[in-house]
């Protein structure tokens, strides 16, 4: 068994029950081979070369659809890695882009970011008075899309950012309802641009602090989110490793990664056993139960995102029959992924902890105060100045708004 990183600290003072995790990477062939192919060294790597080991492996067949009676989503896992600068976000983008080309996928990483480059348009084509209308799909219809610095696309109110989000919300829905509709309104009804992407996400950034919006929008749940906090790890055997372990040929583990996953079978559909049913029922339910014994604030994201992990085992299940060679998700398959889940949302939950601002409770608490109306709150009660005050907090806030008007 492996020995992992540390769990990062969760900043309330209601920590849930600590549980031992363990990162185990003995079930997942060739990660050894990924390890080295990217040149990090230190345990705090696994938990991200985990993800973008299922990552990789989701892209290898296009078009999955899995379906378990109500429960219907697509193969691919997607990913949004906070790394600080100079912790590996560069050896990580480059194998994703030598197993794309290993695999003839096409790996592209956007420097802008408007809502028509990812989506596309419908262009014209004017030959002997004849108008030739010729669609042109952007990003989306390529396999993987790597987006570098990907705060401000996650964040901004800008309009173009704000739409390229909605856009990329409904691209990372579930094959094949995830329909892309574009029609200018100079392009005539039926010229317009319509197609069903599918391609896996990877968006690196630092591991700033974020809105609630950014957790209740949607946007969250769609990536798994392998969240290490760097902070203070002793890196005295990682120093020693990168400059003693054996790497004869940098290419040759990069080459047996991809070749591995060249190997596994085009399979688009998959069966699920009735003891696997039952396993992946089970399983769902301690992740949900975990989940919610976490603060307010993530019991409250919970709301969102119970569902999300039922669709991510069964993702992950679906990995786990892929790497053996075959279309049955057994119940041994989903009890690995249950081991590996736990890890992801184990590091979700505390990033939620750390780095979103915010009760997520959509202001329904606190008479509508705002999350910075709360900090101010909590500092003037703290201070004793609200002692006594019985005026509504909506009638206070007009205060304090007045006093900063009048500096």
């Amino acid at each position: 068994m492996n020995e992992g990183p540390p769990m990062p600290k969760t900043l309330e003072s209601n920590e849930p029950e600590e549980i031992q995790l363990n990162y185990p990477t003995n079930h997942l062939k060739g990660f050894d081979e990924l390890r080295k192919s990217t040149r990090l060294q230190g345990k705090e790597y696994i938990l991200i070369l985990k993800s973008l080991w299922y990552s990789l492996l989701s892209c290898k067949n296009k078009g999955v659809v899995l379906r378990l009676n109500n429960l219907v989503t697509d193969g691919r896992i997607h990913l949004l890695i906070p790394l600080k600068s100079g912790k590996g976000k560069k050896e990580l983008k480059r194998v994703i882009k030598k197993v794309g080309e290993g695999l003839n996928r096409t790996v592209v990483e956007p420097t802008s970011l408007h809502p028509e480059q990812l989506v596309g348009k419908t262009s014209t084509n004017r030959v002997k008075g004849q108008v030739e209308y010729i669609p042109n799909i952007g990003y989306f219809g390529d396999d993987y899309i790597v987006i570098d610095e990907g705060k401000t696309l996650l964040t901004s109110n800008e309009i173009n950012f704000s739409e390229s989000r909605r856009y990329l919300r409904l691209g990372l829905d579930p094959y094949p309802d995830n329909i892309i509709t574009k029609k200018p309104v100079d392009i005539p009804r039926g010229e317009g641009l319509e197609y069903t992407p599918y391609f896996n996400c990877c968006i690196f950034t630092q591991p700033y602090y974020f809105e609630a919006e950014f957790a209740t929008d949607g946007d969250l749940r769609r990536f798994i989110l392998p969240y290490i906090n760097m902070s203070g790890i002793d890196r005295t055997e990682a120093y020693k490793s990168r400059v003693l372990e054996v790497n004869q040929d940098n290419n040759e583990p990069i080459l047996a990664f991809t070749e591995f996953i060249r190997s596994l079978p085009d399979s688009r559909e998959y069966k699920i056993t009735s003891e696997a049913k039952t396993e992946l029922i089970e399983d769902h339910l301690i992740l949900v139960k975990r989940g919610f014994s976490y603060s307010t604030k993530t019991r409250n994201f919970m709301d969102l995102y119970y569902f999300t992990i039922q669709d991510l085992l069964l993702k992950m299940s679906h990995i786990q029959a892929l790497q053996e060679g075959i279309n049955t998700i057994t119940k041994d398959h989903v009890a690995r992924a249950f081991i590996d889940l736990i890890e992801f949302t184990e590091h979700l939950y505390q990033f939620i902890e750390n780095k979103i601002m915010g009760s997520l409770d959509y202001d329904e608490t606190w008479n509508g105060a705002t999350d910075k109306d709360k900090e101010l709150l909590r500092f003037l009660y703290d201070e004793g100045l609200l002692r006594g005050m019985k005026a509504p907090f909506r009638l206070l806030l007009m205060r304090i708004r007045f006093k900063k008007f009048l500096k």
